[in-house]
């Protein structure tokens, strides 16, 4: 499904957005907070498992672009692990600090409990990832509890938002 927003368009990921795709997970500022960056070959396998993910019903993931100049600019996603929702997210460098995040966000949050009829959603953001914890908080998440890899933050439909369409 499509999600759009003043600036933004998500569509579903698919193979064509590889070479995209490999440039996220390859990028050693993008994978910062994220975790070690792949290789070519790593990423291209990486991106045949969320699509499988995707296929199965276990993860829905959106390729983000900016609607004035069709540019991919992000990676958008939810995926269960067998026991809860999680959201993810990852931008091009330069994308970072021009809203687009907590923007597509919100979209997608938004998509999660109206449409997939998802209760809790949860996140998990590195400890030294402000940025990161600013636009969560922006978008109605909350800090739950500290995880060895960083924290652990939740959101729910009844969810207070300072983001404004």
């Amino acid at each position: 499904m499509e999600l759009s927003s003043k600036r933004l368009l998500l569509s579903p990921l698919s193979i064509k957005d590889k070479n995209f795709f490999v440039s996220l997970f390859t990028d050693d500022d993008v994978m910062k907070y994220i975790g070690a960056a792949h290789d070519r070959r790593s990423a291209e396998n990486k991106l045949q498992e969320f699509l499988q993910d995707c296929a199965n019903g276990k993860r829905y993931l959106w390729l983000v672009r900016q609607k004035s100049t069709g540019k991919s600019i992000g990676l958008m996603g939810l995926s269960f692990d067998s026991e809860k929702w999680n959201l993810g997210a990852m931008f091009n460098k330069d994308m970072v600090g021009l809203g687009y995040g907590p923007e597509a966000m919100n979209l997608v949050i938004t998509t999660g409990f109206e449409v997939l009829k998802i209760d809790i959603i949860y996140g998990i953001i590195r400890n030294e990832h402000v940025a990161s914890q600013k636009a969560a908080k922006g978008v109605g998440f909350r800090y739950l509890s500290s995880l060895e890899e960083g924290a652990l933050w939740i959101v729910r439909p009844d969810r207070e938002t300072k983001y404004a369409e």
